[in-house]
């Protein structure tokens, strides 16, 4: 939500436009003025008290008085005071002004918006007072009132920082988020260190569709405030829409150290955790999650589901669900992941529950995926198409989607159909072999054989299929590593995948970038040799060919033949 700061222009400035500008050094009004203007609030209280005991009914003193009391923060007196100049002067549009003010320093909001009424009512001009209705609105949740005082106020008025920003502020309260980005990059242009309309900008730009600009906006607030836990969770709410969860959970697993009391961010780890297929980490996410929610039910459902989905608890995550949806029964999302959890299991249960939850909401895409992916297992791929095409319309960059969909286009005798989708599922996960496995083959049935020899070569570089299979818990424990630990634990999974699996092109590669790095020219030489043996495709031999020249070692990048991938 977009941050509502209860905005009271400074009370002096406002005292003084509504003041005569008297400045005589034997007018104490102006004397009592000047001192306020400087900051000596004692002297301008000593001046006004000593004008109030010589002239007692000096409205004018009672009203400058006021204000350097409130200043001072000595709010009783200044009621005190206040209250004996309305009653000699009960029509004074600047005094009521100033009391409004009062009254809303001392938090007395309903008092307030009578009083800033009665001030528009003798001067409809008032920008202060209008300003202020505008804030009281948002403060009781009425945006639509709010830009109607502001709309009024005059052009010069609202391009000030200080309106500006209060009417972002209205207008992203009211929905409109794509207007009150103008206002916020308008108070940016004025206050470029205005850390809070950066932020509040960022936040209308991701509610406004805007994603791409929302990420660059909210990255530069981290930047300002590195350790801003708000910042932090809505960067990594941003990058996962743009599906850059990797990115995302990266930032989470910083944000839940600095902040392990925040349901919030172990949600949203949950789910993205999830959604990567890291079902271990978005269990224990989930754990943590109701211990700081207890009362909302859906941390117990989704705890089920990632325990189901990584089968080392499979009885106790379909207990969790069913108890779920025993309680919740018009819960779609409920039935969906029971159903989900089922499908190995008891596919005619998982099929009525998969069936119950598009009852309840028949554009439910996640839905849609696991009925058809439960059809095409059953053998039935002409009722799984209908799900799979329903599903791709919706996500049509998803490759997990758009492989089961070219899957299907492939059983069912349409290969020029799985190329086409396959293609840009390959183009979405170029390092996911068994997608570019079935873009293989697509492509072979339809005569492309050329293309298909290339996707078959990288398909043996990367080596079995893994991108469905459920990872155990470890990636947001490595996500909060420094930057040193998590180098260590890379270069050991890289030699410990060499060492296994020596044939592995690509771990190849990566050990190379990594002896080229610590300066180890002689072994880089031999794993040098070591890949060019093992026929790299093209991609990795410019790749390789480009870190021996960043290491100055051009003989051994020639070996590589100096190429660019060919176009695939």
């Amino acid at each position: 939500m977009l941050f509502l700061r209860f905005l009271v222009l400074p009370l002096a400035a406002v005292t003084l436009c509504g003041l005569p500008a008297q400045s005589a050094d034997d007018d104490p009004i102006g004397a009592a003025v000047a001192a306020l203007q400087r900051g000596n609030l004692a002297s301008a209280e000593s001046i006004l008290r000593a004008e109030l005991r010589r002239r007692p009914d000096n409205v004018t003193a009672e009203e400058v008085l006021g204000v350097v009391l409130d200043q001072e923060k000595k709010f009783s007196e200044a009621d005190a005071v206040y209250r004996r100049a309305l009653t000699a002067s009960p029509h004074s549009a600047h005094l009521l002004n100033n009391f409004g003010n009062h009254l809303l320093a001392t938090g007395r909001l309903a008092e307030a918006r009578k009083t800033f009424l009665k001030v528009l009512t003798l001067n409809p001009g008032q920008t202060n007072a209008s300003v202020q209705l505008a804030t009281i609105a948002l403060r009781q949740k009425s945006p639509a009132e709010a830009l109607r005082y502001l709309d009024k106020l005059p052009v010069q008025a609202q391009q000030s920082p200080a309106v500006a920003k209060l009417m972002g502020v209205a207008l992203s309260s009211a929905g409109q988020y794509a207007k009150a980005e103008l206002f916020f990059q308008r108070v940016l242009t004025a206050q470029p260190d205005d850390f809070r309309a950066l932020y509040d900008l960022g936040l209308a730009a991701s509610h406004a569709g805007h994603k791409e600009r929302a990420r660059d906006v909210l990255q530069k607030a981290l930047e300002k405030q590195p350790g801003n836990v708000d910042v932090q969770y809505d960067l990594a709410a941003v990058n996962a829409e743009l599906n850059r969860k990797a990115a995302a959970l990266e930032i989470l697993a910083r944000a839940a150290q600095q902040a392990p009391e925040r349901a919030d961010i172990q949600a949203l780890i949950g789910h993205i955790s999830s959604d990567l297929g890291y079902f271990g980490d978005a269990a224990d996410a989930w754990g943590r999650y109701m211990e700081l929610a207890p009362a909302d039910d859906s941390g117990r459902r989704e705890r089920g589901f990632a325990e189901a989905a990584l089968g080392l608890k499979p009885d106790g995550g379909l207990a969790d669900l069913k108890w779920f949806v025993e309680k919740h029964p018009s819960d779609a999302i409920g039935h969906y992941e029971l159903g989900t959890a089922e499908c190995s299991s008891n596919a005619e249960e998982a099929e009525q529950e998969l069936n119950r939850a598009l009852t309840l909401k028949p554009d439910l895409a996640p839905a849609r995926f696991a009925r058809g992916l439960l059809a095409y297992r059953r053998g039935k791929p002409e009722l799984a198409l209908t799900d799979f095409e329903f599903t791709a319309q919706r996500q049509p960059k998803n490759p997990a989607v758009l492989n089961r969909l070219g899957e299907t286009y492939m059983a069912l005798n349409r290969p020029e159909d799985a190329v086409r989708v396959l293609r840009t599922a390959a183009e979405g996960a170029p390092n996911d072999s068994t997608i570019l496995l079935h873009f293989g083959r697509a492509l072979s049935k339809t005569g492309q054989a050329q293309e298909a020899r290339a996707v078959f070569a990288r398909v043996r570089e990367l080596g079995p299929g893994r991108s469905e299979l459920p990872h155990p818990a470890g990636l947001i424990d490595f996500l909060s590593l420094s930057p040193a630990e998590q180098q260590a634990r890379y270069r050991a999974g890289v030699e410990r995948t060499v060492n296994r699996n020596p044939q592995n092109v690509e771990a190849q590669v990566r050990y190379l970038e990594l002896l080229l790095d610590d300066g180890k020219l002689a072994e880089a030489a031999a794993i040098s040799r070591q890949i060019l043996a093992l026929k790299p495709s093209p991609a990795l031999r410019f790749e390789a060919a480009q870190m021996l020249r960043k290491a100055q070692q051009y003989e051994l990048a020639k070996q590589f033949q100096d190429q660019r991938p060919a176009a695939q």
